[in-house]
């Protein structure tokens, strides 16, 4: 679980990865085989969002010049009279619950043609979707 916290954004994420996978070495005559598989299911939970806490902006707008307003205005002056340029606000804590799966195999031979040639081949193939929503 990780809870991070700054300037309006308060975020917790709670991850977990289960996973399955098994290994299997036969030796069979001058072969050596090897083969496996590995399917894990990612779960990524994320409660919260940007602007949680929200804010306000002073940028020096209301106490610019009107007749010269590029960089006459002053930030803090703005604040003082608590008039501020923008406010922001999140209306509701984002609740992601997504959700993948990975999975891989492998197979390899080794031959040992002769006392001083060996032969050897392997496969390997792997898939990750990428995370995807639940119907929450």
């Amino acid at each position: 679980m990780v809870l991070l916290s700054a300037r309006g954004y308060s975020v917790q994420q709670i991850a977990g990865i289960f996973e399955v996978g098994e290994d299997l070495s036969w030796m069979r005559g001058k072969h050596a085989m090897k083969m496996g598989f590995s399917i894990k299911r990612i779960h990524y939970n994320q409660i919260g969002n940007q602007f949680a806490l929200g804010g306000f902006d002073f940028d020096g707008t209301a106490t610019q010049n009107p007749a010269s307003r590029v960089g006459t205005g002053v930030p803090m002056a703005d604040f003082l009279l608590g008039l501020s340029s923008q406010s922001y606000t999140a209306v509701q804590p984002a609740d992601a619950q997504l959700r993948s799966t990975y999975w891989s195999g492998y197979f390899g031979d080794t031959w040992r043609v002769t006392r001083s040639i060996t032969f050897g081949s392997s496969e390997r193939t792997q898939r990750s979707n990428s995370l995807r929503a639940t119907g929450a």
